[in-house]
């Protein structure tokens, strides 16, 4: 089966830093991902000829989510000995870049336990992604306690006046019963 490779024009760039820029393009069709996925990016030519060029590709974080409608990765660009990386600081919007073999070794909770993410060099890329998708998630799940707290909140609202059983004494006439809930 032959690989399948998409070529993806650069659609916007954003530097985050000194020789850091982030790269946007549109998504492909039926191309999805999660959280913590790693795509190759090569550079035009890298499958030129008998051998496969790898100096002009490289394996990259995908650091945006599916949901933000771009397929983004952010990396250094001051790697001086790579040809790869030097080819890139030249490229801007409309230039393009070949995508393919998207996948993910990474595993993630599904439910919404506290998380810890330890990342460091090229690893915070997908980082990035599974912050913004965990505090999206976090945020619904806020959003939902919030509205089982306020139902509750009313309940107890109508027992505030009787917070426990009922005191009277044998056969005390008047005595207040609270509401059933």
């Amino acid at each position: 089966m032959p690989l399948h490779i998409d070529s993806l024009p650069i659609v916007k760039t954003a530097d985050q830093a000194p020789r850091v820029r982030t790269f946007l393009f549109d998504v492909p069709d039926g191309l999805t991902w999660e959280p913590g996925t790693h795509i190759h990016v090569a550079i035009p030519g890298f499958n030129e000829g008998d051998q496969v060029r790898r100096e002009l590709v490289r394996h990259m974080s995908v650091s945006t989510l599916p949901e933000e409608g771009y397929l983004g990765f952010t990396t250094r660009l001051d790697s001086s000995d790579s040809l790869f990386r030097r080819t890139l600081a030249g490229y801007g919007v409309g230039n393009r870049l070949a995508f393919f073999k998207c996948g993910s070794i990474l595993a993630f909770p599904s439910d919404d336990r506290p998380v810890v993410l330890l990342s460091r060099d090229v690893g915070v890329a997908s980082m990035h992604a599974a912050s913004k998708s965990f505090a999206s998630r976090t945020r619904a799940s806020s959003s939902t306690r919030r509205k089982r707290s306020a139902r509750r909140s009313s309940r107890s609202d109508r027992t505030a006046a009787c917070p426990g059983p009922p005191r009277r004494k044998t056969g005390a006439p008047g005595a207040k019963r609270c509401p059933q809930v």
